[in-house]
Parts: structure tokens; C-alpha cells; sequence
């Protein structure tokens, strides 16, 4: 279960209020899933990590919402929010051992020089890398990397040690998630 870390007169602030719902959301997610959640929600965090098995697949899903006081105003009402999800599916075998697609910054150039990193060939906001020489189109086919980049942004897309992980700049609700991973799945399920 998700802990309940309230201070007093909390528990009928707004904010607190949209915590709890998602965190019964995720919660009633991992029961339908036969799931063990665990995590933390108050008033300025909801965070949670939600493990359970899909088929012979081991997933874990950590997702974060978080209001951040640095980046907002004591006069402004809105509250600056980070949010985040990632989604990790274990025992995946793949031809290729390691690889990663991210968002591209300003460590690209330098990452050039350790391996084979290059704009992906479908989106040149984002990159790819890896120690030896990929068939992208194979790994993450144009369909699949526009589907999972459909509703937010990616963070990373990586593949490495039989786990395929996915970083989303964003919570996902439930139902997405599932989505996701049925899509996932079928992909990369052997």
C-alpha cells in the first residue's frame, strides 16, 4: 500500500485530494493485478513503485508527482509540477544486448566519442546509442516509437540486461500504462 504521510489540516487541501485519488487509482491497479505497491503520498509528493508479473515478464512500474517550491512563486497560485513515470519489463531477450534512445543534449557530441551514438532515423529530436552498430528500424520499428510518444514525451527508451525500459517526462494514468505494455509485450515478448 501506499503510506499516507499527512500533516495535520492536510487532508482537505487540493492538492492533497488529486494525490489521494491517484495514488486509490494505482493502488486498485495493482490489486486487479495481483501487484505489491508501495510508496509514499502527501500533500506535495505522490510517489510509488507497483512490481507484479505479466505472463513469464517481471514489470515495475515507479511513478512520481511532485510539486516543486523552487520553481514557483509565493504570489503565483500555480505551482510549478514535476511528474514522472518509468515502466521496466524484466526477462526480455533481444538480439542486441544494449542499447538506448533519448532525448538529445548537450552530452551527445561527448558520447560520440565513447560509442556509436546518432540522430534516430525517424526523429531527430532524439538519439541513439550503442556499443556496436543497430538495425534501428528492427529494435524500435516507426510505428512503435510514435505510438509510445503519442501522448507525452519520452524521456528514454533503453534495452540492456534482458530489461526494456521506458521514461516517460509525465504520469501516466492506468489504462495508458497497460496500453503501453501490452504494446511492449507483444514486441518484444520471445
Amino acid at each position: 500500500m501506499i503510506e499516507r504521510i499527512i500533516v495535520t489540516g492536510e487532508q482537505d487541501h487540493r492538492h492533497y485530494l488529486l494525490h489521494e485519488e491517484l495514488a486509490h487509482s494505482w493502488e486498485k491497479f495493482s490489486v486487479d493485478l495481483n501487484g505489491k505497491i508501495s510508496g509514499i503520498v502527501n500533500r506535495h509528493i505522490l510517489e510509488f513503485k507497483l512490481n507484479f508479473q505479466r505472463g513469464n515478464k517481471e514489470i515495475e512500474i515507479i511513478g512520481k508527482r511532485q510539486f516543486d517550491s523552487h520553481y514557483s512563486s509565493p504570489l503565483d497560485k500555480h505551482f510549478a509540477i514535476n511528474t514522472s513515470s518509468k515502466i521496466e519489463v524484466h526477462k526480455i531477450k533481444s538480439q542486441n544486448e544494449k542499447w538506448e534512445i533519448k532525448k538529445k543534449d548537450k552530452f551527445d557530441l561527448i558520447s560520440r566519442l565513447f560509442q556509436t551514438t546518432k540522430p534516430l532515423l525517424y526523429d531527430k529530436h532524439y538519439s541513439i546509442s550503442s556499443s556496436v552498430q543497430l538495425n534501428e528500424r528492427w529494435i524500435m520499428p516507426l510505428e512503435l516509437f510514435e505510438y509510445l510518444k503519442n501522448e507525452v514525451e519520452i524521456r528514454t527508451i533503453a534495452f540492456k540486461d534482458e530489461v526494456f525500459k521506458i521514461e516517460y517526462d509525465n504520469l501516466l494514468d492506468t489504462n495508458k500504462t497497460l496500453e503501453i505494455l501490452d504494446v511492449i509485450l507483444k514486441k518484444y515478448s520471445a
